[in-house]
C-alpha cells in the first residue's frame, strides 16, 4: 500500500561477507563473458581473489570449495575399479564431471552437443552449445586442449567409434539406452560425489563443514563453481 517493507534496508548497513563474495563472483563472471565475446580485452576483477572457506555459507551460496574439487579429481585418478563394468562407469563419471567443469554449462546443453560442435574460430577452439527453452539460443564456450584429451580417453575406455555426428556424451557400448538421459547424468555425478566422500572420509572429516557440502552438492553447483572462478 505504498509503504516500504521494513525488512528491506538498502544502503543502511554493510554487506555480509557472503553477499560480498557472491557479488564479486558475479562481476568476475560478467567481465569474463565480455572478454569471451570480444567486447573487452581485459578483466579488471581478475587480480581480486575471494577466499571461499568450507562451511555453512557454502551451503547457502552453492559454492564448492577448491578442496572439494581437488578431492574429486584425486578420486578419479586414484580409484581402481574391481571389474570392467565399474571401470566403464568410472570412465563415464570422469567425462561427465570434466565436461561440466570445462564448460560451466547446464546438463541439458551438453547433452545436445556432438563432436561436430567443436569448432575453430578466431584462432581458438570453441564448443557450440544450443540451449532450448523459450526459443533457442546458441552459445560458444572455450574448448581447451585438456577437454579433447579427456574426451578421447572417455571414448577409448567405452570402446566408442568416432565420427563427427557422435554425441559428446554417448551411451556405454552395448547398453539398451539410445542416449544418456539428463536423469542418468545427474545420478552419475551425484554418485561420484558420494563415492569421493566415502573414499576420503577421514580426510574430509578433518575440515569443518566439508562432509555436509559433499552431502548437499549437486551437478548444478559445478556451474556456480566455474562462474565464481572465471577470470
Amino acid at each position: 500500500e505504498g509503504k516500504l517493507n521494513p525488512h528491506w534496508l538498502p544502503f543502511r548497513k554493510p554487506l555480509s561477507n557472503q553477499a560480498i563474495e557472491r557479488s564479486i563472483s558475479n562481476l568476475k563472471a560478467l567481465w569474463s563473458w565480455l572478454i569471451d565475446t570480444e567486447y573487452l580485452t581485459r578483466n579488471p576483477w581478475r587480480p581480486l581473489k575471494v577466499d571461499s572457506q568450507a562451511g555453512q555459507s557454502n551451503l547457502h551460496t552453492r559454492h564448492i570449495p577448491n578442496l572439494a574439487i581437488d578431492l574429486i579429481k584425486r578420486y578419479l585418478d586414484e580409484c581402481e575399479p574391481a571389474n570392467k563394468q565399474k571401470t566403464q562407469r568410472l570412465a563415464q563419471q570422469r567425462w561427465l564431471f570434466y565436461l561440466l567443469l570445462f564448460t560451466g554449462s547446464r546438463i541439458s546443453a551438453v547433452l545436445n552437443a556432438n563432436i561436430e560442435d567443436i569448432q575453430f574460430k578466431n584462432g581458438k577452439h570453441y564448443l557450440k552449445l544450443t540451449v532450448k527453452g523459450s526459443g533457442e539460443k546458441v552459445h560458444f564456450v572455450p574448448w581447451i586442449k585438456q577437454a579433447n584429451t579427456e574426451l578421447q580417453q572417455y571414448r577409448d575406455s567405452l570402446g566408442l567409434i568416432d565420427n563427427v555426428n557422435c554425441l559428446l556424451v554417448d551411451r556405454i557400448k552395448n547398453r539398451s539406452e539410445q542416449c544418456v538421459s539428463r536423469n542418468l547424468y545427474w545420478r552419475q555425478i551425484k554418485d561420484l560425489f558420494k563415492d569421493t566422500s566415502n573414499y576420503f572420509d577421514d580426510e574430509i572429516n578433518q575440515h569443518t563443514g566439508l562432509k555436509e557440502i559433499f552431502e548437499q552438492i549437486s551437478p548444478h553447483w559445478i556451474r556456480h563453481y566455474v562462474a565464481s572462478n572465471l577470470g
